[in-house]
């Protein structure tokens, strides 16, 4: 009898070891799956939900987007850090933080490779800021287009003496040749593209 009630606790243990992964996979490892430019559900939950009519259908599409981005950016808005959400060719979003990490180790390292003017201790400051980065993974993975939502209310940010480049002398350098970055400012509520060199 003991033998037939241990089988059976290890038949239950075995579904809800599954279970638990399956919960795993679908909420923390892949949450976004089929959620294109941040609307709606991920594809594999079920829903009622109508489609977002304000969800682009492209990268294009989200560049022109002002309503979109606004409603993008209130997600976004609150966060201590500057935090940018960024979408790819394919809808996907990244979401970026500035501070130092291994994107802000590759824009460094582009920056300096192409020659741009560092800061008095020979660093490069601009390599930790959001748009940076996200030029430095699209020269990483060679994309053509991205879009960048900040929450920074100040903009992309300009030279500032002492500190080497700013982030729109620095974009040109970092993105892949001829690649746009359209980074929607909301302080101005107007995207603004930058085009790699």
């Amino acid at each position: 009898m003991a033998t037939r009630t241990n089988s059976g606790l290890g038949f239950i243990l075995k579904i809800l070891v599954a279970a638990a992964l399956a919960f795993l996979v679908l909420n923390v490892f892949a949450p976004g799956c089929g959620a294109k430019f941040g609307c709606g559900p991920s594809s594999w939950l079920p829903s009622a939900q109508a489609a977002d009519e304000h969800c682009p259908s492209s990268v294009k599409v989200a560049a022109s987007d002002n309503q979109w981005a606004a409603a993008r950016y209130e997600t976004i808005k609150d966060r201590k850090r500057t935090t940018g959400l960024s979408y790819d060719e394919d809808g996907t979003e990244h979401v970026f933080t500035s501070g130092i990490d291994g994107d802000a180790e590759k824009a460094a390292a582009i920056l300096q490779s192409q020659g741009a003017p560092a800061a008095k201790d020979g660093t490069h400051p601009v390599a930790t800021h959001v748009e940076v980065k996200v030029a430095a993974r699209m020269r990483d993975g060679n994309a053509k287009e991205a879009v960048l939502i900040t929450n920074n209310t100040g903009g992309t940010c300009s030279y500032q003496p002492g500190q080497g480049f700013g982030c729109r002398q620095a974009l040109p350098m970092v993105l892949p040749g001829g690649a746009e970055l359209h980074v929607w400012d909301p302080g101005t509520r107007k995207f603004e593209t930058f085009v790699g060199k």
